[in-house]
């Protein structure tokens, strides 16, 4: 038993909240269901239908079995319960990350801070599930449209981890917004308004540090992020200052 889960002693099964687990197979009883939505505050149910596990990829077997346990190597991997959340506080500015079971794996410093021109301005507080379930959309080769950094970098728009997307949502502005999500970057770098690093304006994105994306990329490989909450994130009462249109920020990644 590497997890301390509760043993049910005339079974020999550990209980796993949502399944029950043979230590003596080495399997789970049943398979994994991804519900593929968030559960509904006022039934309790989940809002989407079972369907494909998000982290299941041809070129690594082992995530397609949907009976084993993290990839059946318990001394390097745990799962708590097979998903974790993302929680972005704008209040205290930190980017926390969770287990399922609402233990806390670590927390960083994280901004909302958006370039004025932007149509969405801040994340509205909610829940969003990930559309980048068990790692991060990476760019490639591709530079930032105003210098020569890549956009994978230190220095680039989102960092060398790449961003982990949401689902498309409706702004405030009552525009669809793809590409949002969480990333790092613009390491060493000033904005407009002399804000480096986890500081620096994005289009609409919590930017964080490289440190945060790093716990996060491992911890998504067994367990896939679910959702972003995001609270305490009420725009600014103040109209924003305009700047200058000499300069590009972070686009949304289409």
């Amino acid at each position: 038993r590497f997890t301390g889960k509760e043993r049910d002693a005339e079974t020999g099964l550990d209980y796993f909240l949502a399944r029950y687990y043979s230590a003596a197979q080495g399997r789970f009883t049943s398979p994994d269901e991804w519900a593929a939505g968030i559960v509904d505050p006022f039934t309790g149910g989940q809002v989407g239908q079972p369907g494909p596990l998000p982290y299941a990829d041809i070129t690594d077997p082992q995530t397609l079995n949907k009976y084993a346990y993290v990839r059946n190597n318990p001394l390097r991997y745990t799962d708590p319960d097979g998903h974790s959340d993302l929680e972005y506080d704008g209040r205290t500015r930190t980017l926390t990350l969770y287990s399922g079971g609402g233990e806390e794996i670590g927390s960083w410093h994280a901004s909302n801070n958006v370039d004025s021109r932007a149509s969405l301005g801040k994340i509205p507080e909610g829940t969003y599930p990930f559309l980048d379930a068990s790692a991060p959309h990476m760019h490639g080769s591709a530079k930032d449209a105003h210098d020569s950094h890549l956009k994978d970098s230190d220095k680039g728009e989102f960092g060398p981890g790449g961003i982990f997307r949401i689902e498309a949502f409706k702004g405030p502005d009552g525009k669809m917004h793809e590409g949002v999500g969480v990333h790092s970057g613009r390491e060493g770098m000033t904005d407009l308004a002399g804000r480096t690093g986890a500081d620096y304006a994005t289009q609409g994105c919590v930017r964080t540090c490289t440190p945060a994306m790093k716990a996060i990329i491992q911890t998504a490989k067994t367990d896939p992020l679910k959702t972003l909450r995001v609270r305490n994130n009420m725009p600014a009462k103040q109209e924003r200052p305009r700047v200058p249109k000499r300069r590009e920020d972070d686009q949304d990644e289409k």
